[in-house]
């Protein structure tokens, strides 16, 4: 809409900090999604692609001095989903500084209002990965993409779900967090605007 007129959200996925990017390379990463001064930033999946330990810890520690707006946002990746979807859980929704910096939204949504200034609304929807889908679906605490549960659902407190009587209206424009968008066609039939 008219009102959302240069609004910057800036998007980054598939970090791979752990086994590829060490802290450094992270600080890098945050110095130059900053330098953008975006609304809000959307971290796509695979942000982390080993098991969560100190030594992970301390190379994801750089992501909490992501700084927008509106907010840092995230949804998880098959390496997130696959490697140790409980302690990225954990690390992004339980501790200090990412559970502070960071919203995961796993088939959950939030609202950018581009600092509730001008009248701006968009949906941002986080979902849950394909690789918690069905027969994909191999490790514990895997969960499948779910749109009606994303656009019915917001990020509580220490990690909860709450889950609103009703969902967003579809008059909404919506952006789509997914790191598999292997389902784009009926995300656009769902109104989704930008996958």
């Amino acid at each position: 809409p008219p009102q959302c007129d240069g609004y910057r959200l800036a998007m980054a996925s598939d970090i791979h900090i752990g086994s590829m990017v060490a802290a450094k390379e992270a600080q890098w990463a945050v110095d130059q999604i900053n330098a953008l001064d975006p609304d809000a930033v959307a971290l796509v999946g695979d942000i982390g692609d080993q098991s969560v330990n100190d030594a992970v810890r301390q190379k994801l520690k750089p992501l909490g001095g992501l700084k927008a707006r509106d907010g840092v946002y995230m949804s998880f990746g098959n390496h997130e989903n696959q490697q140790d979807i409980h302690g990225f859980r954990k690390v992004f929704r339980e501790e200090s500084p990412l559970a502070d910096a960071i919203t995961v939204l796993e088939n959950e949504h939030a609202i950018l209002t581009k600092g509730d200034t001008e009248g701006c609304s968009i949906a941002l929807v986080g979902m849950a990965d394909w690789s918690g889908h069905g027969a994909m679906s191999r490790f514990d605490g895997q969960v499948a993409p779910d749109f009606e549960k994303a656009i019915s659902s917001v990020p509580g407190p220490n990690g909860t779900t709450i889950e609103n009587d009703e969902p967003l209206s579809k008059s909404l424009p919506m952006i789509m967090m997914q790191h598999q968008p292997v389902n784009m066609q009926q995300a656009a039939r769902d109104g989704v605007g930008l996958q």
